[in-house]
């Protein structure tokens, strides 16, 4: 996440998308194990909000996986409920 994308973030954290980490695991195409391994590890930035609970931002999963070489995956679709 560069400068603007961390200020951006930190004034408006409703438009910042938190990704679990088995929507992670799904869009790096792994196992979520590691993917914990990776926030373990300080690979990956993450949110932690309880004992396994964790939130990742959207450009933080983009920017590692450009780091890594995977910049080119696409995120999986998200999950919306459709109210009607």
């Amino acid at each position: 996440m560069n400068k603007d994308e961390k200020a951006e973030a930190a004034g408006n954290w409703q438009s910042v998308r938190l990704l679990t980490v088995p929507e992670v695991a799904a869009w790096a195409r792994v196992h979520p194990k590691t993917v914990y391994r990776w926030i373990k590890d300080g690979r990956l930035n993450a949110l932690r909000l309880g004992n396994r609970t964790y939130r990742i931002t959207e450009p933080d999963v983009k920017q590692f996986l450009a780091s890594i070489g995977f910049g080119n995956l696409l995120p999986p679709p998200s999950k919306t409920k459709s109210v009607g």
